[in-house]
C-alpha cells in the first residue's frame, strides 16, 4: 500500500498536479502513516 501511494503522488506531482499530490499524502498523514510521508 505504501509503495503505490507514494507512486501515484509521484506521478501527481510530475504531471503538475502537486495540489493533488498534497492530497493523497494528507490522508496519510490525518492516519498517522508519517513514516510514508517521510519517504516521498
Amino acid at each position: 500500500m505504501e509503495f503505490r501511494t507514494r507512486e501515484w503522488a509521484r506521478l501527481l506531482g510530475e504531471q503538475g498536479r502537486q495540489a493533488g499530490a498534497v492530497e493523497v499524502l494528507a490522508s496519510y498523514v490525518a492516519t498517522g502513516w508519517w513514516r510514508l510521508v517521510g519517504a516521498a
